[in-house]
């Protein structure tokens, strides 16, 4: 058993490359499980996909059944990610329907992930205008790549979005589908073209009869043709919009439009479907909200029936039920098949999940499914079970392939201070233990640091900061990277606080006088030495998962927290951001070393590790679970204590960044390489999901010449 465990001691050089080995192999191997679920076992394909429609790069995940050929026809929907989330985030979606056979492009909006931000996006807006509110950001150019495809239905074709994604692919929707229906088209090439006066009691008559009453047989014969041309062009517009997350602000409302010289109000010419959390705070109003009735045709004393499809008459400013979500099909309900054609099909559902969770919901993706069936695929009668969905099980592969990544790290450090050149990294030092209310001390730590965290998480959900910060041409990310950074201030802060009170109690100022003298003194060699430990460190995690991605198009990730390729371009940021981060994971580095030394520190450094970690982060995790109790258990309706919509991803974070300053001290005995490689992970996170797309970026020399 001994000699077992020396053969993988990060003591000896031989050890540390054995280990360093396996994680490597892991990571690798578990990538390869992570891709046959996503290709549902080798019969998905999976491609990646880059085009350029107006001089800019979009990328994305192109899905469809392998042995497909330009022979077959399938319904295709395009996915768009929201504000600060990427493609991959969105691959539960794509993978369970392609398993369905559904052709699903996984797409990254301009400025998200690998994509580029164009001069002009697909409604014209450019340098001087730009607003990340009102723009498809790449979803109707990844529509009109999919009509394209030679195997696609081009009658059928659905879009999707989450969040920021909905207002997305919903404004695709209002672009490519807008306010006439097929039969206001053809009264207005009656009127404008063959000069038949329209009457508004016209309007409600099929614009056939009118051609075949007023137009002679010349006159009928160029009418046909008219007809052929607009009738394939409107066949072929976007089917079915499916909205997450999303008060639909762009597709939902009616609009005042003229037809044959009338002004009439019409809804957008597709079929909509509006998923929203039962405790999405944000949007669950939504549902029942007085938008809804306005464009339904609901009476503001009625209530909007969840679930039901209603069936919306622009012409008479009415709408009915038509049928029951997942009871009627339109295979069996031909009112609903009529709706469907007619693209006048609406419904509203609620998923007993949160706005972040909707993301890696078995339920919501049921759902998504299922709607989709009805609107592009007729056929299927039989509703999709959550229980039935494997891609929780490629999330959690992801995961443990990307704890395999970091712990990469300690080997790493292990084998280059072994060298003459990073020995010095070393430190040679031993914390001094106070001896006055030692217990009491240890009791103010471990309860402070619950209460104190607790208290950062609920400030950063309470939209409430220290030091505030704003998106600029420096600084480019997304409005939604500045949370993980409000976090970390607070985080700060309560380091320093609860270090101050430990140190009046325990009276060994001069112990933390010591601790931070040696780690200042430590030469600035040294720290640069420290630095390019790092840097090595997050090179051999990039070239991992590099490879990963060469073999099987996975990366490192669970839910919000993920790595990501990065354009070079995407790495200069990453620079800033850590920098911007430094000072603030300093001070928490400082603060947290020195504290577990002097309570914990003369435990095994694994159990040391773990304690630490337990106690930073017991309390965010507490709060999130009461948060979620009161939720989910209907305490307070329509109220939670706190929203961790835009912090999630600090329920993963902060543990591995505890974990990895902690385990990086313990083998170094300074906090330099942790804070620099928790600095450079954070930054390479966020600029991962939160990309550019949050103002005009433009593509420099670098970008253009490296890729």
């Amino acid at each position: 058993m001994t000699e077992t465990k020396s053969k993988f001691s990060l003591d000896t050089a031989i050890g540390c490359k054995r280990v360093l080995a396996v994680l490597v192999s892991v990571a690798i191997l578990l990538s390869f499980f992570a891709q046959l679920i996503s290709t549902d076992m080798g019969r998905i394909k999976v491609e990646k996909i880059k085009i350029d429609a107006r001089g800019a790069t979009l990328e994305g995940e192109l899905y469809y059944p392998v042995g497909t050929t330009d022979e077959d026809s399938y319904p295709a929907v395009v996915i768009v990610p929201g504000a600060g989330n990427i493609n991959y985030q969105l691959r539960s979606f794509a993978e369970e329907l392609a398993k369905r056979n559904y052709v699903v492009f996984n797409i990254n909006a301009y400025g998200s992930g690998a994509s580029e931000t164009p001069v002009y996006n697909e409604n014209d807006q450019g340098v001087l205008e730009y607003d990340i509110f009102a723009t498809p950001m790449g979803c109707l150019d990844a529509v009109n790549f999919v009509r394209t495809l030679k195997f696609v239905d081009q009658e059928n074709i659905g879009v999707m979005g989450h969040s920021q994604g909905s207002r997305r692919s919903g404004y695709a929707a209002l672009m490519d589908c807008g306010y006439y229906t097929f039969n206001d088209i053809m009264l207005t090439v009656l009127h404008e073209d063959f000069g038949v006066d329209i009457s508004e009691e016209d309007l409600l008559i099929d614009a056939d009869v009118i051609a075949n009453e007023r137009l002679d047989a010349s006159e009928l014969k160029s009418y046909e043709v008219f007809k052929a041309q607009q009738e394939e062009n409107y066949n072929t517009m976007i089917k079915g919009a499916c909205l997450i997350g999303s008060t639909a602000q762009y597709v939902n409302p009616t609009a005042v439009v003229t037809v044959a010289g009338h002004e009439v109000t019409r809804n957008c010419q597709v079929n909509l479907c509006i998923i929203n959390g039962t405790f999405d705070y944000s949007y669950v109003g939504f549902n029942t909200s007085d938008d809804v009735k306005n464009a339904w045709y609901i009476p503001s004393s009625d209530e909007v029936v969840q679930g039901a499809y209603y069936s919306v008459d622009d012409n008479n400013g009415t709408s009915q039920i038509i049928g029951t979500f997942r009871e009627d099909t339109a295979s069996a309900n031909q009112e609903l098949a009529s709706a469907i054609q007619a693209r006048t099909l609406r419904t509203v559902l609620l998923a007993k999940e949160t706005h972040a969770k909707e993301l890696v919901s078995s339920n919501t993706t049921a759902m998504v499914i299922d709607y989709f069936n009805q609107v592009l695929n007729a056929d299927v009668s039989t509703a999709a079970i959550p229980s039935g969905m494997t891609f929780y099980y490629r999330e959690f592969l992801n995961f443990f392939a990307m704890l395999a990544m970091l712990a990469t790290l300690f080997p790493i450090i292990k084998l280059m201070t072994m060298t003459v050149k990073y020995k010095p990294c070393l430190a040679a030092r031993q914390t001094i233990a106070p001896t006055h209310n030692v217990k009491m001390g240890n009791i103010i730590v471990i309860v402070g640091t619950i209460v104190l965290n607790g208290l950062a998480i609920y400030l950063t959900n309470a939209g409430k900061q220290i030091i505030t910060f704003n998106s600029n041409g420096f600084f480019p990310l997304m409005i939604t990277c500045w949370s993980p950074f409000y976090f970390l201030e607070w985080l700060a802060l309560a380091g320093i606080i609860l270090t101050i009170i430990y140190l009046l109690v325990t009276k060994c100022g001069n112990s933390f006088k010591t601790f931070v003298k040696e780690n200042f003194t430590f030469g600035f060699k040294n720290i640069i030495k420290c630095l390019g430990i790092s840097a090595v460190f997050i090179f051999v995690g990039y070239l991992l998962m590099a490879i990963v991605q060469y073999l099987f198009y996975q990366d490192f990730r669970i839910w919000q927290i993920q790595f990501s390729p990065l354009t070079a371009d995407q790495w200069l940021i990453v620079v800033r951001y850590a920098l911007l981060a430094l000072p603030f994971m300093l001070i928490t580095n400082i603060t947290s070393n020195y504290l577990a030394d002097v309570t914990s520190g003369n435990r095994r450094p694994n159990v040391d590790a773990l304690i630490n970690v337990a106690i930073t982060v017991a309390g965010v995790w507490l709060l999130c679970g009461i948060t979620h109790i009161v939720d989910y258990s209907a305490i307070m309706p329509g109220k939670s204590i706190t929203s961790f919509m835009l912090t999630y991803g600090a329920i993963i974070y902060l543990p591995i960044m505890t974990f990895v300053s902690r385990k990086a001290y313990q083998i170094t005995k300074n906090i330099w390489v942790g804070t620099f490689v928790s600095s450079i992970l954070m930054a390479w996170m966020l600029v991962c999901a939160s990309g550019t797309n949050g103002m005009y970026v433009a593509q420099t020399w670098i970008s253009n010449f490296l890729g």
